[in-house]
């Protein structure tokens, strides 16, 4: 039986390599591979004796019970939030004041307020600059950043 088996092995393929098939043949052919194979292929279990470790048992990023927000990632984000009043000088490489002059706005010093906000896996900065012209009269900048928790929830974000 093995060797008749194998002659018609043999023979099939040998028609196979000098047929010409179509593109809808080959497409038709791949198809019925596929949905008559793929009830007999199943994948093997990790942390079997022949596979590693299953990921999700040693990797945070695939923890199912692993929170997404800041706080519960990292203890900064718990002390972090707040509102603040800063003094800002900003200095260039030699040392000296920065040329932070924008249209007649001296940015040395420059007052600003701050509001950090951590909420979830969300990280909120909002600042308020101000500034005064050449002639003393003051101007408010405002800015806003914000931030999400990373895939790796490792307190990134």
């Amino acid at each position: 039986i093995f060797q008749s088996t194998l002659t018609w092995t043999k023979l099939l393929l040998t028609r196979i390599q000098t047929m010409k098939f179509n593109s809808f043949a080959v497409a038709f052919f791949s198809l019925n591979a596929c949905l008559f194979t793929s009830n007999t292929v199943q994948a093997l279990k990790c942390g079997s004796a022949i596979t590693k470790d299953c990921i999700g048992d040693t990797d945070v990023r695939y923890d199912a019970d692993a929170s997404n927000n800041l706080v519960d990632q990292a203890d900064i984000w718990k002390i972090l939030p707040g509102l603040y009043i800063a003094d800002v000088y900003v200095y260039d490489e030699n040392g000296e004041p920065a040329k932070l002059n924008f249209g007649g706005f001296n940015f040395f010093p420059a007052k600003s307020f701050i509001n950090i906000t951590v909420a979830g896996p969300r990280f909120y900065l909002h600042t308020y600059s101000v500034a005064k012209n050449i002639f003393g009269v003051g101007a408010l900048f405002p800015s806003d950043s914000w931030y999400m928790s990373t895939f790796e929830k490792d307190g990134s974000a």
